[in-house]
């Protein structure tokens, strides 16, 4: 299977994630979902833009609407590809892996993975016959919306209590570092933020807060800030780890 898992694409920039392969899924999910509106967005690894806007090009060749979210944590992508009315979606991310990997997460209508079992092994064996594929007309690329209507959406879900305990926040340079900054000061949040700046490099720890060495910095920061609460995210912002009072990961 290659880069081809059961649940996702993803594997080593270069050599088994290229720009063509980015072209190809975006074509060959358009021709065989028939989706006539795709949201597409990337997180923040170093090569995501390049294939984002590969992705972009296959899906318009394949005659379908995209609306280009932009940089976004995968929860904030599915959002939006629900509030925005996309027959289907696609996440450029390789999620919580190392900073060299690269890949690609497909969604159906209602934000379900495409699977590998449900269309993910059509679009491996369907690979080499993507420049044979007929020209279609071309469809239309809308930018997403701000991240404003998210951050509303999260705030709502505090039902308007305050939290006022201290709480560290560790976003792990990945791509939910903005809408953890801007959720903080909309909810007037005593927070403070490590590593906020998406940065594909993932200069100060791995994107995967399942690791231990991954959980040091919060679990310092925790004690010497005298927080309640640490909470460290992945790359893509759909996993999560918290950290109690004394720096000690809360395994559930």
């Amino acid at each position: 299977m290659g880069a081809f898992h059961a649940y996702d694409i993803r594997g080593l920039y270069g050599s088994e994630i290229t720009p063509a392969l980015a072209y190809g899924v975006g074509r060959l999910f358009g021709e065989f979902r028939k989706a006539r509106r795709v949201l597409v967005a990337y997180d923040a690894r170093l090569h995501s833009k390049e294939l984002y806007d590969q992705v972009i090009e296959g899906l318009l060749d394949a005659g379908a609407d995209v609306v280009g979210l932009g940089l976004s944590s995968t929860p904030q992508m599915h959002f939006f590809q629900m509030r925005e009315k996309c027959d289907a979606g696609i996440m450029v991310t390789a999620s919580h892996n190392p900073r060299d990997y690269h890949g690609f997460k497909l969604f159906d209508a209602v934000g379900g993975s495409v699977s590998y079992a449900k269309g993910l092994d059509k679009i491996e064996a369907a690979l080499p016959t993507v420049a044979k594929l007929e020209k279609k007309k071309r469809g239309a690329l809308k930018p997403g919306p701000s991240i404003d209507a998210y951050i509303d959406f999260l705030a709502g879900l505090s039902c308007g209590k305050k939290f006022s305990s201290r709480i560290v926040i560790d976003t792990a340079n990945g791509s939910s570092g903005p809408v953890f900054m801007a959720l903080a000061k909309k909810l007037g949040l005593d927070a403070v933020f490590l590593n906020s700046e998406p940065d594909g490099r993932f200069p100060n720890h791995d994107p995967n807060p399942l690791k231990d060495e991954s959980r040091i910095q919060i679990s310092e920061a925790v004690k010497s800030h005298q927080a309640d609460l640490g909470v460290i995210m992945d790359g893509d912002g759909d996993r999560i780890i918290f950290v109690d009072e004394k720096g000690r990961a809360i395994e559930n």
